[in-house]
C-alpha cells in the first residue's frame, strides 16, 4: 500500500517552507529516502502523484 496524496501534499509543504526533506521525513514518520524522492520530483515535474507501476504499452504484432 501506498502513501496518501495527502501525506505527499503535507510533506512537500514543510520541504517548500524551508525544511530540508529529512527533517520532514522525521516529522512526519517516512524514510527519508521517500521525502527526499517526493522533493526532488516536486521540483522536477510539479506533481506530488505517485508514479504509474504500469508496465509499457504491449506491441501490436502484425502477421504476414
Amino acid at each position: 500500500m501506498g502513501y496518501s496524496n495527502d501525506l505527499r501534499v503535507r510533506v512537500i509543504q514543510v520541504v517548500e517552507g524551508g525544511a530540508a526533506a529529512r527533517a520532514a521525513a522525521r516529522q512526519f514518520v517516512i524514510g527519508d529516502s521517500t521525502a527526499v524522492r517526493w522533493a526532488k520530483r516536486w521540483r522536477e515535474t510539479g506533481s506530488f502523484e505517485a508514479k504509474s507501476n504500469k508496465g509499457p504499452e504491449p506491441v501490436a504484432v502484425e502477421e504476414a
